[in-house]
C-alpha cells in the first residue's frame, strides 16, 4: 500500500491485529462511527470499553509497539 501509493480497507473485529497494520481506524456501535484516528488514539481502555461493553487493558505491545487489548 505505501510503496504503490494506494489505499487499502480492512474490516475487522481483531483490534490487535488492525493496530498492528492500520495507519487509520474506524471505530462503530450500533452502526454509528464513535471515533476515528490513529491506533494509539482510538484503542483505548475507555474507547473500547464503550463500544463492546466489557472491562479491558490497553496497553503497548513490546514488539510492535502497537496498542494491544487483554479482556480483564
Amino acid at each position: 500500500v505505501h510503496s504503490r501509493g494506494i489505499s487499502a480497507m480492512v474490516v475487522s473485529h481483531d483490534i490487535d491485529l488492525a493496530a498492528k497494520y492500520c495507519d487509520r481506524i474506524a471505530m462503530l456501535k450500533g452502526g454509528e462511527m464513535v471515533f476515528i484516528g490513529e491506533p494509539k488514539e482510538v484503542i483505548t481502555s475507555e474507547g473500547i470499553e464503550y463500544v463492546y461493553e466489557c472491562p479491558v487493558v490497553v496497553d503497548e505491545n513490546p514488539i510492535s509497539g502497537a496498542p494491544r487489548v487483554s479482556v480483564v
